[in-house]
């Protein structure tokens, strides 16, 4: 069975929240560990309270933008930012985006995916991932098929 879906794009919020949590996921122990070791020199000495606000306030956003920049230039990312149709088949997901462009991801190449409240998270690795909000399926069954038959491949292989 071929899927099509409907027009859609992933908004810029919900991208960067997405984002956020992968990171934090990802980098909790550490940020544990410098919240440790910053309230440790807060409490030796107090002027450190200074230096922290610069930090939070100046540096750390700097440096988040820098980061998020870096992170939407990967070609990879173009799949979740701009508007764009999907044609599913057994093989592969075809993305058709609006300036004409075409992009191809095989089956294999996805490694894991995860379903959100309204959407399907379809990774190809651990911080790249293909959003397919779940009304962009024009019918019900197109729906239900790909859940069962095409994201049940994903879910039995190994990773």
């Amino acid at each position: 069975m071929i899927i099509t879906t409907g027009v859609f794009r992933l908004p810029a919020d919900k991208y960067f929240k997405i984002l956020f949590i992968l990171f934090l996921r990802r980098k909790i122990v550490w940020i544990f560990f410098i919240a440790v070791i910053l309230s440790v020199a807060l409490w030796w000495n107090f002027d450190f309270f200074y230096l922290l606000l610069i930090l939070i306030f100046l540096v750390s956003p700097f440096l988040l933008m820098i980061k998020y920049f870096e992170y939407i230039a990967y070609p990879q990312n173009r799949w979740n930012i701009l508007d764009k149709y999907l044609i599913i088949d057994e093989k592969e997901i075809v993305f058709h985006f609006t300036d004409k462009s075409l992009d191809r991801v095989l089956w294999s190449d996805i490694c894991f995916f995860k379903m959100r409240k309204a959407a399907f998270l379809l990774y190809t690795d651990k911080s790249h991932f293909i959003y397919i909000p779940k009304d962009a399926f024009g019918l019900n069954e197109e729906y239900l098929y790909f859940y069962r038959h095409m994201l049940m491949k994903i879910n039995s292989k190994e990773v």
